[in-house]
């Protein structure tokens, strides 16, 4: 059943993420993190309905965690938009989604003192070399959307830092509280700290607070960030259910899924070997996930 609530959540996770990208290539992209963290606010609501008493109870105590984790999201989430700015949306996934998994690796290893393996050390090798390969395969410009290609690597590789350890504190509190609770509180408050980020932007650094959109361009993310909220609940629901590296591997499956939105919404077409590469990204990513589980 996790396994099935995975795959749907990759779904949503990457059609919204693809939808997004179409707004963040336009507008500031830490203003958009911000309005799209507030719309979930109002579209996730409804969900607070199911979540029982007492989890209200149980969840007071890790309250500065989930906003620690929140911070930490606002970061990894403008991150990601500037990879989405730069680089084609299959393979700013691509990126993320690795870079996520191995990071998630260093935490067990350092944090939680757990030992890495030969084949976990085999599946990174497998990730980082297939990526340097699809990064040199073809015509740049299929991958790269603006600027230069390093610049949008480098915020994938951030996002993918700071996600593994957002991922890590909040599986944890889904599974102490409820994960409808927490999936609320935790994409309204990434709206509010991003918030927080654009105004210390302005006042530290002379740059833009948030930025002023139109209703209509507040709609709209409304309507494309909605995904988040069945993919968001799915995800943690997912991890209720069944152990945290299988819901992982199977939620890779979102970089295919990346690579076909793409595809469709801003006809950014790869060659057969590209998608040959991101399928074989997607299955490393997949076994990293799985061995990690591994005494």
């Amino acid at each position: 059943m996790s396994s099935f609530l995975a795959v749907l959540a990759a779904f949503f996770l990457a059609l919204q993420g693809s939808l997004m990208a179409g707004v963040y290539r336009k507008f500031d992209r830490l203003s958009i993190v911000c309005f799209r963290g507030l719309s979930l606010g109002l579209s996730m609501f409804p969900l607070l309905y199911f979540v029982p008493q007492t989890a209200f109870t149980l969840a007071k105590p890790s309250f500065p965690q989930l906003v620690g984790a929140a911070l930490i999201t606002a970061c990894a989430n403008t991150c990601s938009a500037e990879s989405y700015k730069r680089l084609a949306v299959g393979f700013a996934s691509a990126l993320g989604f690795s870079s996520a998994a191995v990071f998630g690796v260093l935490i067990d290893i350092f944090y939680f003192k757990n030992s890495i393996r030969i084949d976990q050390l085999l599946l990174i090798a497998g990730i980082v070399v297939t990526l340097l390969v699809l990064s040199r395969s073809g015509k740049e410009t299929v991958l790269v959307r603006e600027g230069r290609m390093g610049v949008g690597i480098s915020f994938s590789l951030i996002f993918g830092a700071f996600i593994a350890v957002a991922f890590a504190i909040v599986g944890e509190l889904s599974i102490a509280s409820h994960p409808f609770l927490v999936g609320y509180c935790w994409e309204f408050m990434i709206g509010l700290c991003a918030g927080g980020l654009a105004m210390f932007r302005r006042v530290v650094f002379r740059g833009e607070g948030v930025a002023k959109i139109q209703r209509e361009t507040f709609l709209k993310i409304l309507l494309f960030a909605r995904p988040t909220a069945v993919g968001t609940g799915l995800y943690l629901t997912a991890l209720t259910s069944g152990p945290l590296s299988i819901v992982m591997a199977v939620l890779s499956i979102a970089m295919i899924f990346s690579m076909l939105f793409g595809w469709i919404l801003y006809q950014e077409r790869f060659s057969f070997r590209q998608i040959q590469l991101m399928c074989l990204i997607t299955a490393f990513v997949g076994m990293l996930h799985l061995r990690s589980s591994v005494p």
